[in-house]
């Protein structure tokens, strides 16, 4: 299986906001008539400071209850939902059990959440869309208003776009991660850390070309590391 090579733009970046336009800039200069709209990767929380941002911020979020049904642990965690008054309603009910969630203080008491449950964004504005069978493409309005109530939250949104002047421009783009740091195929969280990445596809296609491509960019660019 091919993979893309991702290359980060060494420039300070010191905001979500500057971190956005830096990656449209850098799509504007370099991209190629394509597809472009934004795609975001699920927003999860995983620490207590992100539960706090969005039990603050939000009124509700998806909670995702296993991926192996466990009607015992199900019921236990529907109770003590109930037990606080979080009032829920069940979304999905088959393979997984997903649940619609109204955002209380209160959950806070049940952090932290089993290790087969998480809390999701992705089906809430600006995040993601309301009805769970919608794409995850987004707008570029979302993403402005995501970065705009980001706090905490680790964000990855991805553009794939031909680049001009390579020959293939499949896996092309540009990845951007807020709060987070791209490492091998994956982001990984990191407080405070705005990246923008160029993906120039695949070596084996552009090969031929990349080096001097990457050259004649003028882009200030880190090491290749394994991408989309």
């Amino acid at each position: 299986m091919s993979a893309s090579f991702l290359y980060r733009l060494m420039e300070p970046l010191p905001d979500a906001e500057t971190a956005v336009a830096r990656a449209r800039a850098l799509l504007r200069s370099h991209g190629a008539p394509g597809y472009g709209k934004p795609w975001v990767d699920h927003v999860m929380v995983t620490t207590a400071g992100q539960l706090a941002h969005v039990v603050a911020t939000f009124p509700r979020a998806h909670l995702i209850v296993g991926w192996v049904r466990d009607p015992s642990a199900e019921a236990a965690l529907l109770a003590e939902l109930d037990g606080r008054h979080i009032g829920y309603r069940i979304v999905e009910d088959g393979y997984r059990l997903l649940l619609e969630l109204e955002l209380r203080p209160e959950l806070m008491e049940l952090w932290p959440f089993p290790d087969d449950v998480w809390l999701s964004l992705g089906w809430v504005p600006p995040f993601g869309h309301e009805n769970v069978e919608d794409e995850d493409c987004s707008t570029e309005a979302e993403v402005d208003a995501m970065a705009a109530v980001l706090g905490p939250l680790m964000v990855e949104v991805q553009w794939e776009y031909p680049l001009r002047g390579l020959p293939d421009g499949n896996l092309c783009g540009v990845q951007l991660c807020l709060n987070s740091e791209w490492t091998s195929q994956h982001a990984e969280y990191k407080p405070g850390a705005f990246n923008v990445y160029l993906s120039i596809g695949t070596r084996r296609k552009n090969r031929a070309v990349t080096d001097e491509w990457l050259r004649d960019s003028g882009l200030a660019l880190g090491d290749p590391q394994p991408g989309w």
